[in-house]
């Protein structure tokens, strides 16, 4: 049985159709599981969070103190129109380095809906990344809240847990 295909007028079988799916299927080279993550900078350490749970970059905002908060949460922020918890990257991560004041950014993560977002201030934007699965190494690792750690291009990724992030702002 042929299907027209009512945009070309070309007739399609589906035994053939069937047949292209399979050899494209087969032909596929597997260059492994690859993770994205957007990277930057604290001090002299680069960090990156997963690309898939950042929800936008956005430059420095007016931040309000947070009374009887948490000392991880340094204040909260509204940005188009919702509440945004600016968290201390630094405590959360227990880091000493000293911060610049350069090109910083706020990273914006992606929150459930109604929620709060949680956002953390970075010194400057290096870039997106991808790593292969297998060239993160995620075992030995003693620093809190680094899920994992990868070479990029002789320097030292630290792959930051954002579920420490979120954590911050519920304390």
């Amino acid at each position: 049985m042929n299907t027209l295909d009512s945009e070309t007028n070309v007739a399609i079988s589906p035994d053939l159709f069937e047949l292209e799916i399979a050899t494209t299927i087969h032909e596929r080279v597997d260059y492994g599981k690859r993770s994205r993550f957007v990277t930057f900078y604290c001090g002299d350490k680069l960090y990156g969070v997963a690309a898939a749970e950042v929800a936008e970059v956005v430059h420095p905002l007016p931040v309000s103190p947070f009374p009887n908060g948490p000392d991880t949460l340094i204040g909260i922020s509204a940005l188009r129109g919702e509440i945004v918890a600016l968290v201390d990257l630094q405590k959360v991560l227990s880091e000493t380095s000293q911060r610049s004041q350069g090109r910083s950014k706020f990273i914006l993560l992606r929150s459930a809906e109604n929620e709060t977002k949680p956002a953390f201030s970075v010194d400057r934007m290096h870039e997106i990344v991808s790593v292969s699965d297998d060239h993160i190494s995620r075992g030995g690792i003693s620093a809190p809240g680094i899920a994992g750690e990868a070479d990029i291009n002789g320097t030292v990724l630290h792959i930051i847990d954002v579920r420490v992030i979120t954590a911050a702002i519920a304390e």
